[in-house]
């Protein structure tokens, strides 16, 4: 599991193409990046990631767009 947040954490499972998001309160804050005012991917922790799906489990009570805007 990786953390993400201060008892948020994530895990990839290769095999399904899925992260899954557990524990409790918020996800952290990624930075955005831009260029020329448009997003660029690369700023989450999972950018280069194969991902097809995301379960969020009860207990995360919030989630940036930014963090799952481009999977």
């Amino acid at each position: 599991m990786q953390h993400g947040g201060e008892n948020a954490r994530w895990k990839y499972y290769d095999e399904t193409k899925t992260i899954v998001i557990s524990g409790t309160g918020a996800m952290n804050d990624y930075p955005s990046k831009y260029n020329d005012g448009v997003p660029l991917q690369g700023d989450t922790p999972w950018c280069n990631l194969d991902i097809k799906s995301i379960i969020i489990e009860e207990g995360i009570t919030r989630i940036r767009l930014r963090c799952i805007l481009y999977f």
